[in-house]
């Protein structure tokens, strides 16, 4: 099992269709062992889970705690799977 892991969130603003309305921003999430060049580029946010140190954050001053807690609030089916995964191969 590899004990790397990035948690990954890219935001991507989508314009209003109305527009008095606001702009909206969509979350993508990935799981990922190595990291790609692009992926420095277009995320907005990247933890190193095994390390437990934030590679990138373009919003706020969280702590390493706080980001990972939020990815368990919102994502911990995915990120779990993917942790029982791992130890199968």
């Amino acid at each position: 099992m590899s004990n790397r892991m990035f948690l990954l969130a890219k935001h991507i603003s989508v314009a209003p269709k109305n527009p008095t309305d606001k702009t909206k921003t969509n979350e993508i999430f990935g799981i990922c062992k190595n990291l790609k060049n692009s992926d420095y580029s277009e995320a907005s946010i990247i933890i190193d889970v095994a390390k437990q140190k934030i590679i990138k954050n373009r919003f706020t001053e969280r702590s390493f705690d706080e980001l990972y807690a939020y990815f368990m609030t919102h994502y911990k089916d995915q990120i779990n799977k993917w942790l029982n995964a791992q130890k199968i191969t």
